[in-house]
């Protein structure tokens, strides 16, 4: 339970409100784990 209730926090610290462009924002996010999981 602890660490299931951290993470939401966490991620809504990481991820900021989306107000402009959410497919931008949301591309990003697909972008980084595509990275991430190249590195891996």
């Amino acid at each position: 339970m602890s660490s299931a209730n951290n993470k939401a926090p966490h991620k809504a610290g990481l991820w900021p409100p989306i107000r402009l462009s959410t497919l931008s924002d949301f591309r990003v996010g697909v972008t980084q784990l595509a990275l991430q999981a190249q590195k891996v």
